[in-house]
């Protein structure tokens, strides 16, 4: 990851942390205030592909998945409002290409498939087997960042799948020198 894509990576960050958009679902991670409000980039085709990756790399277990989180609409937002057009280009132009890459042999779209052939095939493309350009792995790797990023900032991932610990351990300031053992020293300077 060079400076650039890290620059961008942080922006999307800043960007997933600041908008906030979990109304009720009417098609996978699309929700009707994004859609009535203008807010969002992505069309509908691809708001549900992204969501259906999305919610394979984060599925809901007992905790919220990445759909349930409004990561896919975090990062919608995200696009529509605090990216240049060149990275907004660079999602489209992506997820058409993985949404052509993820087509089964049925002819059946990702988001049609089930969940263990959606993770045989995300895998397919991050390992980067036969037939898939260099390209598609590079964005698929930019958008698992940005998922994992936007799920982790959200309430959901920070709250119920981490654990946070304000101060861990307990204080205790008067120790007996004995319990503790030797001192820290530098040695020779």
């Amino acid at each position: 990851m060079n400076r650039r894509e890290m620059m961008q990576a942080l922006a999307m960050a800043a960007a997933a942390t600041a908008v906030s958009c979990s109304d009720s679902v009417s098609e996978p991670g699309v929700t009707a205030q994004a859609r009535a409000s203008g807010t969002g980039f992505l069309s509908v085709d691809e708001l549900v592909l992204f969501s259906a990756i999305a919610q394979t790399i984060i599925p809901k277990t007992d905790t919220p998945g990445a759909v349930e989180a409004g990561v896919v609409e975090r990062v919608d937002t995200a696009l529509a409002l605090w990216q240049s057009d060149e990275v907004r280009t660079q999602w489209t132009t992506g997820l058409a290409e993985l949404g052509e890459l993820l087509v089964d042999k049925a002819g059946a779209s990702f988001a049609e498939r089930d969940g263990e052939s959606r993770l045989a095939a995300l895998s397919a493309v991050e390992i980067g087997a036969e037939g898939t350009p260099d390209n598609a792995r590079g964005f698929f790797s930019q958008l698992k960042n940005f998922v994992c990023l936007a799920y982790y900032r959200s309430e959901p991932g920070a709250t119920e799948e981490l654990y946070y610990e304000a101060v861990p351990g307990e204080y205790r300031g008067c120790v007996p020198f004995e319990e503790i053992g030797r001192a820290y020293a530098f040695g020779d300077l």
